[in-house]
């Protein structure tokens, strides 16, 4: 038993692929079942209609930065793999590249999901505006995690994976013990958190490439090059796991597509194994 507490215990602290691979998959489980509490929570204190309010209000964010991602975190990984020597270039060009991309998947955003949320009050509909600037910031943070997995800082990647669910799940316990638990705060503690650790996340990734800001052109045309052959399958991904839902959102009811939430939440934990 000891040899085996010592085995695991070196695989989980030790920093090769191995170790790297045990640590995501205890986070990964860890993440499931704080999920699976949040889902609870949601669920029964804001009732069918109010969890799909919630749904309604908060999925676009993510969605639209993952459907205008354009491939660049894995074009990121790919460069900087291939090219070490011009690390900072690499990703001071990707940097670029996905602040414009989050702020195009905004614009769309704020022009689209009003006229999708047609069954839902005014309040759901500005509720989902309010979320959407937040878009740019998702996106980014998509590729601040792969940049900091390509520097080989696995623990840290998986500390910041672990603490957003785990304040989010904070956060849905202190407003249903205080009774202001709505679907437009339930969405706050979804995003709220994410806010500062991007923030420090960013200053992480900064530190470690020391982005550069002149002579960009020619890493532009690399990036891009191969962020284009790879988009399509980033979209495929993204769509064939969220599409369903940003499609039923217009069609359901409020309290339908709570159910419908509920539903496939549970059916997409088998996606973790």
């Amino acid at each position: 038993m000891t040899r085996f507490l010592y085995t695991a215990s070196s695989l989980i602290e030790g920093r090769g692929g191995i170790a790297a691979s045990a640590q995501t998959l205890l986070t990964s489980f860890a993440i499931l079942a704080i999920n699976l509490l949040t889902g609870i929570i949601t669920a029964r204190f804001l009732g069918a209609s109010g969890r799909g309010e919630q749904e309604a209000m908060g999925i676009w964010s993510g969605l639209l930065a993952q459907a205008f991602a354009l491939g660049l975190p894995d074009a990121l990984v790919y460069s900087l793999k291939k090219m070490p020597s011009r690390s900072s270039q690499i990703f001071s060009a990707a940097f670029i590249l996905a602040l414009l991309a989050g702020l195009l998947a905004m614009v769309v955003g704020l022009v689209f999901v009003p006229l999708w949320l047609t069954g839902y009050s005014a309040e759901v509909v500005s509720g989902a505006r309010i979320f959407l600037f937040t878009t740019p910031i998702a996106l980014l943070t998509g590729l601040l995690t792969s940049a900091l997995r390509v520097h080989g800082s696995y623990t840290l990647f998986n500390v910041v994976r672990f603490v957003q669910p785990s304040l989010t799940l904070a956060a849905l316990l202190v407003l249903t013990a205080s009774g202001q638990l709505t679907p437009f705060t339930a969405c706050l503690c979804y995003i709220v958190p994410s806010l500062p650790l991007s923030g420090w996340l960013l200053n992480r990734v900064w530190k470690a490439y020391q982005p550069v800001w002149s002579g960009l052109g020619s890493t532009f045309k690399a990036l891009t090059s191969y962020s284009v052959r790879s988009f399509g399958i980033d979209l495929l991904g993204t769509l064939s796991y969220q599409l369903d839902r940003a499609l039923v959102i217009g069609l359901l009811t409020a309290s339908s597509m709570g159910l419908y939430s509920v539903s496939l939440s549970l059916a997409n934990m088998l996606g973790v194994f």
